[in-house]
């Protein structure tokens, strides 16, 4: 009896337990199916299952879409020559050698020139492209190219401009190749045309050597021409190159003296006379000598060589006994006193010079850098033995010998 109660306890757990996994399965359903039939609920015999679900309908079928083959892009390359009209092969040819891009102003004038066929490129084209050609290095062909510009059918129909311009390129030609005779040929007829600061510096490169074997006077007066239509950097290295061919290869007084009257108030004039005046002190004429500088002093007062010329007066002495006068004067070089120094000289000049005939030499001395008035006060007294000594004029100098 005791075993059939337990086995029935048992069986009994095990029915309420079959239960609970039911509900559980029930429950299970009815949150993941949605809405379940209530008689299904209220059977809770293991043999009951739950209904069956259908699935959701499939959408209906469209009609099918096709899509058309498109056909492939083309990648795209960079335009060739080949594919540019004439006028903007020259267009883009010019634009490049403005910017200096001297291999595509070759590229595209090159290609406008073969597409022109028998009536070929403009003239100003053709500089361009054997501009280019020489840049490149390729100086015979600019040569070439601009050789047949000058026969005498094409030159008449040339402008003056034009026709400058073309040899100022030859001229370059002719120098890269080391052909210097016949670069000078090309560009000295047209030195002072030369119209571009550059060109005319480079130009005097080119003659420079000409000049100092052939023809000195002549380069000193055609550099001193052009000097005014220099920019100041141009300036300077014509200046420089001016200086070097007066000192190297004009030695005579009547050369120095016709610079001199070229150029009365301006450069070279003013080197031309400070080397009149050094020829004389070396030709062991002083008078001559200080005539000269204080000359170039006088209507030069704003010469790079002032300085030069004072220290040449200062070197200046008269051995004869004659009588004689002198005047002591700060540096005049620069600095504010400048044009008051100058007023006194411009006066004492004159004056010496017309108040007796003959008139009394003036024996001058420049008070420079680093050196004191008594040095020259007693120079002037004790050496010179000059009669009358005008100054001092500043504050200082009066302190100096009082």
């Amino acid at each position: 009896m005791g075993r059939k109660v337990w086995g029935k306890e048992r069986s009994g757990f095990g029915g309420r337990l079959g239960l609970c996994h039911v509900g559980a399965g029930l429950l299970l359903a009815v949150s993941t199916l949605g809405a379940i039939p209530t008689e299904a609920l209220s059977d809770p015999s293991p043999a009951s299952s739950p209904p069956a679900v259908s699935p959701a309908p499939a959408p209906p079928a469209g009609p099918s879409v096709s899509l058309p083959s498109l056909p492939a892009l083309p990648s795209p390359s960079p335009p060739t020559t080949l594919s540019i009209s004439q006028e903007d092969l020259v267009r883009q040819g010019t634009e490049a050698y403005e910017t200096g891009d001297y291999r595509k102003a070759h590229d595209l004038l090159e290609e406008a020139l073969l597409g022109a066929g028998a009536i070929g490129l403009p003239t100003e084209d053709l500089l361009r492209l054997a501009s280019s050609d020489r840049h490149l290095g390729f100086s015979g062909r600019a040569i070439s190219l601009l050789l047949p510009l000058l026969s005498p059918a094409k030159r008449g129909t040339l402008s003056p401009d034009l026709i400058r311009r073309i040899h100022y390129q030859l001229a370059l030609a002719d120098r890269d190749k080391g052909n210097d005779p016949a670069a000078v040929r090309q560009i000295l007829p047209f030195y002072l045309s030369l119209v571009r600061s550059d060109h005319l510096r480079t130009a005097s490169g080119i003659l420079l050597p000409f000049w100092k074997s052939a023809d000195p006077l002549g380069g000193v007066i055609l550099m001193g021409k052009s000097l005014g239509r220099l920019t100041p950097a141009d300036q300077k290295t014509v200046v420089t190159r001016t200086i070097d061919l007066v000192f190297s290869s004009l030695h005579d007084e009547e050369a120095l003296s016709r610079v001199n009257t070229l150029f009365p108030h301006d450069f070279p004039g003013d080197y031309a006379d400070y080397r009149l005046a050094l020829l004389s002190f070396r030709a062991h004429h002083p008078r001559q000598a200080e005539s000269r500088v204080l000359g170039m002093l006088l209507d030069y007062p704003d010469s790079l060589f002032v300085s030069e010329a004072e220290q040449l007066a200062n070197r200046i002495s008269l051995p004869d006994p004659s009588p004689r006068a002198g005047l002591i004067l700060p540096d005049m070089s620069g600095g504010p006193l400048k044009p008051y120094m100058r007023s006194i000289l411009t006066g004492a000049v004159a004056g010496w010079e017309s108040g007796s005939t003959p008139p009394v030499p003036l024996l001058v001395r420049f008070v420079l850098p680093h050196q004191q008035y008594g040095r020259w006060y007693d120079n002037l007294v004790s050496r010179e033995h000059v009669g009358a000594l005008l100054g001092p004029f500043l504050s200082r100098d009066y302190r100096a010998v009082r």
